[in-house]
């Protein structure tokens, strides 16, 4: 499979405008297509009118943090087979990931674009 054959449906959960305007570029780069979320109040929106089969999330953001998203993803059936990937500054990702019951990827901060796109490509195989 290349990594154009198969369009992916990407959530980008990250409050700082420029990471998110690079996730975005990287992203749209290998045919994907992306929603954007400024916050985790705005997260939440999305993920309860779609189904990403990927989400980009950080976990310190505005009005809802990225660790209350990761409870919605968790509490909600529908999305069980999304992809997670949390993007954080903290080199303790075990903390974030302690009491899922999913599988969580992680990247930590600076994340640069052939990161981004060799996940996306390993993620779909």
């Amino acid at each position: 499979m290349t990594e154009h054959t198969l369009q992916q449906l990407v959530l980008i959960v990250e409050d700082e405008p420029t990471l998110r305007m690079v996730y975005r570029r990287v992203l749209e780069k290998i045919s994907c297509t992306v929603l954007e979320a400024e916050n985790g109040l705005r997260a939440l929106e999305l993920l309860a009118q779609y189904t990403p089969q990927i989400i980009f999330l950080d976990i310190h953001l505005p009005e809802v943090d990225g660790l209350v998203v990761l409870d919605y993803i968790e509490a909600s059936p529908r999305l069980e087979t999304m992809r997670v990937v949390i993007v954080t500054a903290d080199n303790d990702t075990e903390k974030h990931a302690r009491y899922r019951s999913f599988p969580v990827t992680f990247l930590v901060k600076p994340v640069l674009p052939e990161q981004l796109r060799r996940l996306v490509n390993d993620l779909r195989c």
